[in-house]
């Protein structure tokens, strides 16, 4: 990002109040942990029809604990619970199938986004906070990222000082072109969702 202007707001500054729109698991992220809900993964039967039941419990529980979440990344939750180190063709096969209809799925950037039953039809969900290393930017999806930037909105800073706001929020020494698109894409869907009055 280089050196700050003095011109710029400081990003350690007291941030407004966000009030959220559809909040999920208070504000943080955290990886589903299926052990811990009593689901030990078996990779042997991964394919085997009788593991159905199986995977469509783990699929529920990822969607409980961390939709709205992008399809691929709940493909690689599955997979990496599993051991495997790849999520090929038969994988994503096999939770699209776990996945059906039953889910609400929407679009963003080229990739779909799962949301948990019964999920609320608001137009934003609430930011969770999380480490690099366990949700980067890049898997947090639009709807999110946006209420990270409604708080800036309502304080009437401009799009590149939000922007700037957004990169320090992630640590980022540069804002990266299609960075910059995504966390724009963010900051649009957050004025819109302003726009079209209150979430209900």
């Amino acid at each position: 990002m280089g050196r700050r202007r003095k011109d710029r707001p400081d990003p350690r500054s007291p941030e407004p109040d966000l009030a959220p729109f559809a909040p999920r698991n208070g504000n943080h992220y955290a990886p589903t942990n299926f052990p811990l809900l009593g689901i030990q993964p078996d990779p042997s039967r991964f394919y085997d029809r009788e593991y159905e039941p199986i995977l469509k419990n783990m699929v529920e529980s990822t969607l409980k604990q961390e939709a709205p979440i992008y399809e691929d990344v709940l493909v690689v939750r599955i997979a990496r619970a599993h051991g495997f180190q790849r999520s090929g063709d038969r994988i994503q096969s096999a939770v699209s199938k776990v996945l059906g209809k039953r889910y609400r799925k929407t679009h963003e950037d080229g990739r779909a986004v799962i949301w948990a039953d019964n999920s609320p039809e608001s137009r934003l969900v609430s930011y969770r906070e999380s480490q690099p290393e366990v949700r980067s930017h890049a898997d947090t999806p639009i709807v999110e990222l946006a209420s990270l930037a409604l708080p800036f909105i309502r304080v009437c800073l401009s799009d590149e000082d939000i922007l700037y706001r957004m990169a320090s929020h992630f640590e980022l020494g540069r804002l990266r072109e299609p960075t910059r698109v995504r966390f724009q894409s963010a900051i649009d869907a957050a004025r819109r969702s302003l726009s079209n009055g209150p979430a209900t």
